[in-house]
């Protein structure tokens, strides 16, 4: 697919998670910011 969109492969999967969190974190206004940090400081400490 990657190859098909002349994109890199990273790149695509990159676009593909980050839209599969907007799905996730869609209606949910009062948190969604939070989470998105939240889930930004675990990434960076080495959890998940």
């Amino acid at each position: 697919m990657a190859r098909l969109l002349e994109i890199e492969e990273k790149e695509l999967l990159t676009i593909w998670l980050a839209d599969k969190v907007l799905d996730t974190v869609e209606g949910e206004d009062e948190v969604k910011r939070d989470a998105v940090i939240y889930a930004q400081r675990e990434i960076e400490a080495g959890v998940g």
